[in-house]
């Protein structure tokens, strides 16, 4: 991931005269706009946002003290993490720098989970409910680690947070790995996760902890409706009755919450070679050519 003008000297950073301004422009903003956030858009950058120090007198009189962060961003309206700037001199590991991050991070106008302090030289990631550091990168390696930083702070982070714990398309990986078009591949006794109905010709299946070139993968299967009641005589009696009721019912699914209420098909299929769009991915589903008989 390019992060950076490639002119940058990392080493000029750690210079003395270097202040916190230039990490805020050199540093900070180009690892905003790269995990996705502006000014001006629903995944939003706020500048120097003013809070209000509760309960601060002086003798008698209650004045209004303001408290700053550099950043508060916020996700579709909604506040997510703020960010700190520090000159490369200071500590943001401990001490008053990462606590006056915690003390906007829990403000009650903030309210966010995670809080980030940069020096330029590293960038760390804390969350309010645990004391140590949940990451912590060096600016100079930042776009050869970026994924770790944008698993965690991204927009899709906050709006889909399990969406960076999906598995690969079973599809799509052995594509990658060069399976040859119309090579037949037989999965038997596979555990399903769910089954669908698509639409009055097509059925779908899932199957999680499938493993290809040793990496766990997710598969999705599709059938003719010609095949359903060879795939109904795959289903075990006790689940049969839930099954058909599911898939002949909306939302005309069976989904498996449980080890015990999935159970093992056999089946040979093709890839489609045709690639679909999910909520949250691309993934190429399996054509099964037919159910193959258990005994």
């Amino acid at each position: 991931m390019k992060v950076f003008d490639k002119n940058i000297n990392f080493d000029l950073l750690q210079d003395k005269n270097t202040k916190e301004d230039a990490v805020r422009e050199e540093v900070i903003v180009p690892i905003l706009k790269a995990l996705g956030y502006s000014s001006f858009t629903e995944n939003r950058i706020i500048r120097s946002k003013n809070l209000v120090r509760p309960d601060v007198h002086f003798g008698t009189v209650s004045k209004k003290i303001y408290m700053i962060p550099d950043y508060t961003i916020q996700v579709d309206g909604k506040n997510c993490f703020i960010i700190e700037a520090k000159n490369p001199r200071e500590n943001i590991l401990t001490g008053n720098n990462p606590e006056q991050a915690y003390s906007y991070a829990i403000h009650r106008e903030i309210k966010v989970d995670k809080y980030v302090l940069c020096n330029g030289i590293d960038i760390v990631v804390f969350d309010v409910d645990q004391l140590e550091p949940v990451l912590k990168l060096q600016i100079s390696e930042l776009e050869k680690e970026w994924e770790k930083l944008y698993r965690m702070l991204s927009p899709i982070a906050f709006i889909n947070p399990n969406f960076f714990n999906y598995k690969p398309d079973l599809g799509i990986r052995m594509l990658k790995l060069g399976v040859q078009p119309d090579k037949k591949h037989n999965f038997l006794n596979a555990k399903i996760s769910d089954v669908a109905k698509i639409d009055e010709k097509y059925y779908s299946f899932s199957l999680g902890g499938a493993f290809f070139e040793g990496k766990e993968c997710l598969g999705t299967f599709d059938f003719e409706k010609s095949l359903f009641d060879n795939f109904m005589s795959q289903v075990p009696q006790d689940k049969k009755g839930k099954v058909l009721f599911s898939l002949t019912k909306q939302p005309f699914k069976y989904d498996t919450k449980s080890e015990e209420e999935s159970f093992g098909v056999s089946f040979s299929a093709v890839l489609s070679y045709k690639l679909e769009k999910g909520r949250d991915e691309l993934f190429m589903p399996f054509l099964v050519e037919k159910f193959l008989n258990k005994n």
